[in-house]
């Protein structure tokens, strides 16, 4: 209990963590809203598992939800009432809920909410928060300039669904930016000169801003909430020095370490083959421009043969924008439910052939063929 009680005094003795708990509550109703409203166009109802689990049952998804959006919700309130002590136990819950979900389901998968997590586990455990807090946004931007360096960004596809009016060298203009942004200001976001802080700073929370708006995606609005943290950290660290001459430590400082390790752990969660990572490991080349794998449309035809005779069902043409989960290939592996479409399928194989084509490919390239046996309910 002392090391709570030691994580809640260090928490909120400093601003710019005070400020930091508003924002991560804020952030955690808003991801719970976003979940519950839209968790059927997110993937039509059902989980997505992830690579490494063969099965996600998806029936506690919905209670889980409701749970982590009383959390959230109940955490704003102990905000406002200022029951401090009440507010850290009550974040490490909503945390373990959002993990847990975030776990269950790959379509919730995002780069932003690994950030948030980091976050929050720097807030939760590490001595130095601030500073560590800091650093580690700062990594995941140079990080997400890094992931741009690949054919598809550079040459504009990737934003081309989001600026169809705009013609193709404008938009290789725009993603050249981005990525020159992304890569150049968290080192100026470093510098102590106030003038080009706040220019990087500007020109980080408008692209933010403006990502969400072109891009519909609201998941951008929490980097540009939490730009607003550097702000706060840097005018506390001003407000430290001036106070440094007149104040006495009765107490040692924490190893600057423990700056190093929780960076150390988020460049190796991003580096890791399932995450989104600009890298692959052994690579001679890190840097080298390389085809991204993203769907733009894929193709799924299904056999059913019953005695002697087959027949194929309608073909399903999907067009997909590489983030909506339209062409994950897990989604259409289920064909248990095709068995009730017609009494005389009870007895019938289904054979499911899948093939897609990525924003880099002229072809089709086959992603599986599975065949099913409704009778004995097992794959062949």
């Amino acid at each position: 209990m002392k090391f709570f009680s030691n994580q809640i005094d260090l928490i909120f003795k400093k601003s710019q963590l005070r400020f930091l708990t508003w924002v991560l509550c804020l952030i955690n109703l808003s991801t719970a809203i976003y979940w519950k409203i839209f968790q059927e166009s997110l993937n039509v109802g059902a989980n997505v598992c992830w690579p490494l689990f063969n099965s996600c049952e998806n029936f506690v998804t919905p209670y889980l939800i409701t749970a982590m959006l009383v959390t959230s919700a109940l955490s704003i309130l102990l905000l406002i009432l200022q029951a401090r002590s009440l507010v850290f136990p009550i974040l490490t819950l909503t945390f373990l809920l959002k993990l847990s979900l975030y776990l269950l389901n790959y379509s919730f998968s995002h780069n932003i909410h690994v950030l948030i997590f980091f976050i929050e586990i720097a807030l939760f455990t590490f001595p130095l928060k601030s500073i560590n807090i800091k650093l580690i946004i700062l990594l995941f931007i140079f990080w997400s300039g890094l992931s741009k360096l690949n054919l598809n960004w550079m040459s504009g596809l990737e934003l081309k669904n989001y600026l169809p009016d705009l013609p193709i060298k404008g938009i290789e203009w725009v993603s050249t930016f981005v990525v020159i942004l992304e890569l150049v200001t968290p080192f100026i976001l470093l510098s102590r000169i106030k003038i080009i802080f706040h220019y990087a700073w500007i020109g980080l929370v408008v692209y933010y801003l403006g990502y969400a708006f072109v891009a519909k995606n609201f998941l951008f609005l929490f980097p540009a909430m939490l730009m607003f943290y550097l702000v706060f950290y840097r005018q506390a660290l001003n407000k430290q020095e001036r106070e440094r001459l007149y104040k006495s430590y009765h107490m040692p400082e924490p190893s600057r370490a423990w700056v190093a390790l929780p960076m150390l752990l988020f460049a190796l969660i991003n580096w890791y083959p399932l995450a989104s990572h600009p890298v692959q490991a052994f690579n001679n080349n890190p840097l080298k421009l390389r085809k991204g794998k993203v769907p733009l449309e894929c193709l799924v035809k299904t056999l059913v043969k019953v005695d002697q005779s087959h027949h194929f069902l309608s073909e399903d043409h999907i067009q997909s924008n590489g983030n909506d989960f339209k062409c994950f290939s897990e989604k259409f592996k289920d064909l248990s439910n095709l068995c009730n479409l017609h009494p005389n399928y009870s007895k019938a194989t289904l054979i499911r052939t899948m093939y897609s084509k990525e924003l880099t490919t002229q072809s089709f390239t086959k992603n599986f063929h599975i065949e099913y046996n409704c009778l004995t309910k097992r794959f062949l």
